[in-house]
């Protein structure tokens, strides 16, 4: 027994349980995944010199406590039982290393239970019961407590790890149910513990080792820092060492209550997706200790002070609970978002006002803004286009930043260079010809036939048109990524060249450009208005979309650091694609996407606003690069994104939010999230070589497959660029929650779609995105401001995204690309400003 002072007597039993707690608890604070299998070979290593230390030293040693000397002359396990729980405990340290937190782990000790009945053992004695002996000693309390322990721990949508997680759980079952069967509650008084620590130890770490050389082969080295495996490895070869302590001087139970409590104050609220989990998990946490409390014999002294691990649990949720208290209330008024949503407005309604009302007026237009003659057939056009009350006449800058510059080239120079082009191999580009007096399109490609509905888009979307276009012959894009990288002016007329830069760097390739690209073809005419600091809100999507401007986005996206398929065509051609980058030249269409079943908005699973999640959410997949060493991954968008949201303990930057002081508004660093305003996840890991998908999977724990519309759940809802566009960004403008929309991609639409009117714009960067979610969800000027602009793109989109409007689109594009193919046409020799 053990004196703290002349008042207060301790039993070494609970001694060792507070120290098995203690060291467990360290263990589990210093996991990680990558170094699990390492820590766990130091952890082997180290116990049986522990056990022999303690031997020596009769410090905590079971044999000093043992009034029995003919015990510590004891043999070891059978050679049949140390073999299978060699392989247990490999089985058990390989699946923590892939899947992490055991999230079934709880419901082991009520399994436990049952199985004693089974097979007639027990699992701790019942001296000393106390009126909460229903805890421990029937099973429909700590049934109970296990589900409420599990709930906390998995997530519904992580249904594939938690299954994964019953495997290692029955390993420890198995091995429990084996020994206790076998010696009951006299282990590990009947064995000899250091000699049997030696022999487990001397079949588990070749079992490992084995392990470890098999993963080398296959994935490549992954270990993690020496340091944090010797770290992580010394705190469990102590909580190894303590836990057997306190089997002997307890029982088994204890020892799994102990690990199932060091599991759950583990989990730390921060990560927790709502109030409840994190209420839920303390609450579990407190019941587990009181379960421990009950498995201890009741004459033994000091067992209150176990109690005192409870605080490993109250002390974070407290704390996170008035941090997000504190930061809700530090939201500052005058903010700056709603500044910019009410000029917005007034350029929105102000841009519709001087659209052209009579086809005179639409000619006068066209020709101040491209200094050429509308092309033949521009009238019918606008006249459809009219009487269709499409809502945009005079903004299509989008086709002709592509188009302008083919002019310089002759008709038929135009068709060598397609005839070329084709010629290339590997050019992915279907040639389509759309017939005028059917309406009708025929695509042929060089050996594909699924054309990704391409043909059907331009079927669909040309059906209706009452005029006879001649027929027009272009090349359509079959890859998401872009295509045309625009020569110098001096290289105008070089045949067109091609190269395959599939999952290597393009920035330089994609950038050149810049160097004879004017800036003020990319850039509107007015100056953005002055920005809170180190906040980017966008307020100019070109500028923000200009790579030109913009040298860091070459860390920042998929499509710069290893894009999943890139095949950059150099020379002026007449290719369309779903969308394009500030510095290429395809010339832009609706993407199928947008007419595919699939990405279609679904209004009867959608829900009104006041019933929505107060959450952000978004669920995709890895597309948007190919990922092929083990850390590279880190900068892709889709990566960055979810990171930020979903692991804020291993994102190394802080966070960004407005504070308003006396004078002024400022920016303040925190490391603070509040993760239950986000509903963020992967659901499917790919486009990467083996060693990367496992560590992206170890990362980032992919949920199990989410339906299309579970977002319209939330108020807000994510988009953002995979390997191209987003095809679902039509179904979120369309639905009654307000889009979040990050992209560096041009498509058609830009310029009918108004930031902070109709969506809420992303930097790249997402530093703002912190300060734009506790702004839209926190506040409640914020809410009513997602709400207007949730309504604003509904009944925009309504209006302006109709397949009546994307017809025009395509049909003013084809009486562009008409005009360009002519071959009767020669060069224009003009000067194009901005071009």
């Amino acid at each position: 027994m053990f004196t703290i002072n002349p008042f207060v007597q301790v039993d070494k039993a609970v001694v060792m349980v507070s120290l098995a707690l203690l060291t467990q608890l360290l263990s589990h604070h210093s996991f990680t995944q990558c170094a699990e299998i390492g820590s766990e070979m130091v952890a082997w290593a180290t116990l049986p010199i522990l056990f022999r230390l303690s031997s020596i030293y009769h410090q905590f040693s079971i044999y000093t406590i043992n009034q029995d000397p003919n015990q510590a002359r004891a043999g070891s396990l059978l050679s049949t039982h140390l073999w299978l729980i060699s392989v247990g405990v490999c089985i058990y340290s390989w699946f923590k290393s892939e899947i992490g937190v055991l999230q079934s782990f709880p419901i082991l000790f009520p399994v436990l239970l049952i199985s004693g009945k089974m097979f007639k053992f027990r699992t701790h004695s019942s001296i000393g019961r106390s009126s909460f002996s229903f805890l421990t000693e029937t099973l429909h309390g700590p049934c109970i407590i296990s589900l409420l322990g599990t709930f906390s721990l998995a997530s519904s949508a992580n249904l594939v790890e938690w299954g994964l997680s019953l495997i290692p759980l029955a390993c420890v079952l198995g091995i429990s149910i084996l020994i206790l069967s076998q010696h009951g509650l006299d282990l590990p008084g009947c064995i000899n513990v250091e000699l049997t620590s030696f022999h487990l130890t001397a079949r588990i770490l070749p079992m490992l080792a084995a392990t470890v050389v098999a993963e080398i082969i296959i994935f490549g080295y992954s270990w993690g820092h020496p340091l944090s495996i010797l770290a992580s490895g010394a705190f469990k070869a102590l909580a190894y060492f303590f836990t057997i302590q306190t089997i002997y001087h307890s029982s088994w139970s204890a020892a799994i209550l102990i690990e199932i409590f060091s599991t759950l104050s583990a989990n730390s609220p921060v990560s927790q997706s709502s109030d409840l989990r994190a209420f839920l998990n303390v609450v579990t946490s407190l019941l587990v200790l009181a379960q421990l409390t009950q498995v201890l014999p009741g004459y033994l002294k000091g067992r209150w002070i176990v109690w005192i691990f409870g605080l490993v649990a109250i002390i974070p949720y407290i704390a996170n609970i008035w941090t997000i208290y504190a930061i809700n209330n530090t939201i500052v008024e005058d903010h700056p978002i709603a500044a910019l949503m009410d000029k917005a407005r007034l350029d929105f309604e102000e841009t519709l006002h001087k659209q052209s009302r009579t086809y005179a007026a639409a000619c006068d237009e066209y020709r101040l803004r491209y200094k050429i003659e509308p092309p033949p057939g521009f009238k019918d056009w606008f006249l459809y286009a009219s009487a269709h009350q499409s809502p945009i006449i005079d903004d299509y800058d989008a086709i002709y930043d592509s188009i302008l510059p083919l002019l310089k080239l002759s008709g038929k120079e135009i068709n060598d260079d397609i005839v070329n082009v084709r010629n290339l191999p590997g050019n992915e580009l279907w040639t389509c010809t759309f017939s005028g007096s059917s309406r009708k399109t025929k695509c042929s490609h060089d050996f594909r036939v699924l054309d990704r509905d391409i043909q059907h888009t331009f079927d669909t979307l040309l059906e209706n048109i009452p005029a006879t276009l001649p027929d027009v012959t272009f090349l359509v894009n079959h890859l998401d990524e872009p295509r045309v990288i625009p020569p110098p002016p001096n290289n105008i007329h070089t045949s067109p060249s091609l190269k395959d830069q599939s999952r290597q760097s393009t920035w330089d390739t994609i950038s050149a450009p810049c160097a004879y690209q004017p800036n003020s073809t990319q850039t509107q005419d007015h100056q953005p208005p002055a920005q809170p600091p180190n906040l980017p809100f966008i307020t100019d999507p070109n500028q923000a979309k200009n790579l030109c401007l913009h040298p860091e986005y070459s860390t920042k996206h998929g499509i710069f650091l290893s894009p999943t398929s890139f095949r950059p065509i150099t020379g002026l051609l007449p290719i369309l694609s779903t969308g394009s980058l500030s510095t290429m030249a395809d010339i832009l269409y609706p993407s199928p996407a947008y007419l595919a079943p699939d990405f279609q908005y679904t209004p009867e699973k959608d829900i009104p606003w006041h019933q929505k999640q107060n959450t952000l959410y978004w669920a995709g997949s890895t597309t948007g690069a190919f990922a092929t060493g083990t850390n590279d991954w880190h900068n892709f968008h889709r990566q960055r994104f979810v990171s930020l949201v979903t692991n804020p303990d291993h994102h190394h930057n802080s966070y960004s939010y407005l504070h308003q002081t006396p004078t002024s508004i400022s920016t303040q660093k925190s490391t603070f999230l509040n993760t239950r305003l986000y509903t963020i996840s992967f659901t499917r890991i790919f486009n990467c070589s083996p060693a990367s998908c496992r560590a992206q999977r170890r990362f980032f724990h992919p949920h199990t497959w989410a339906d299309k519309d579970q977002g319209l759940q939330s108020k807000l809802v994510f988009d953002l660029d995979g390997n191209g566009i987003s095809g679902r960004f039509y179904s979120l403008l369309a639905s009654n929650s307000a889009p979040l929309k990050q992209t560096l991609f041009r498509e058609w639409h830009d310029e009918r779609l108004w930031p902070w009117v109709h969506y809420i714009p992303v930097s790249l960067g997402m530093e703002e995105v912190p300060e734009v979610v506790r702004y839209f969800t926190s506040s409640r000027e914020g809410r009513e401001r997602a709400e207007e602009i949730a309504k604003n793109g509904k009944e925009w989109f309504g209006r302006a995204f109709r397949e009546v409007d994307l017809g025009v689109w395509v049909w003013r594009v084809l009486l562009e690309v008409g005009r360009v193919g002519d071959p009767g046409r020669a060069a224009f020799n003009f000067h194009e400003e901005g071009v």
